[in-house]
């Protein structure tokens, strides 16, 4: 996406024109995560009532699909031709009725709108499996809070392995 680097990388030029190599890879970075931290993930987590696997799937809909998160007022012409209407993803106290709706409606949307020239179900499957990604995340990070966290393992600065107490790879 070379385009998106030179427009990110006016933001932080160095002011003489050169860019600032790993340096501006941190910055950049850093302000990414932070401005989707601050605008998607914040709400997310409100919307979800601080429910951190319901709210890393509502903000995964959030980043690529708000319609499917806010709902429309009105019919939305599908890429296939077809009109449909989206509900607003509410927080319940039934976690797996909360869930049932955002699969639901995210699977939809994928078949209303990003078919890209394959059958609905292909895209409603594509979609389910973008979505289940999300929460798998937050299964994978409480599992290594259980497990390498009471080993007192840490992460190496690189993020490419895991570090035992006393700084040696375990992976």
């Amino acid at each position: 996406y070379h385009a998106f680097y030179e427009i990110m990388s006016e933001l932080f030029d160095r002011g003489n024109g050169e860019k600032a190599g790993d340096e501006w890879n941190d910055e950049a970075s850093i302000w990414i995560m932070e401005d989707w931290l601050d605008s998607t993930w914040t709400s997310s987590l409100k919307a979800m009532n601080n429910n951190i696997p319901l709210a890393a799937m509502y903000s995964r809909m959030m980043n690529s699909a708000s319609l499917a998160t806010k709902g429309s007022s009105e019919e939305i012409k599908c890429d296939t031709g077809r009109k449909m209407t989206f509900n607003k993803i509410k927080w319940s106290n039934n976690e797996g009725e909360t869930e049932a709706e955002m699969r639901k409606q995210y699977k939809e949307y994928g078949a209303c709108k990003h078919t890209n020239g394959h059958p609905e179900d292909y895209a409603r499957e594509n979609y389910d499996s973008r979505l289940l990604k999300a929460k798998r995340v937050t299964a994978l990070q409480d599992h290594i809070k259980a497990t390498d966290h009471a080993r007192e393992n840490t992460v190496s600065e690189d993020g490419a392995h895991i570090l035992d107490k006393h700084g040696n790879i375990t992976d």
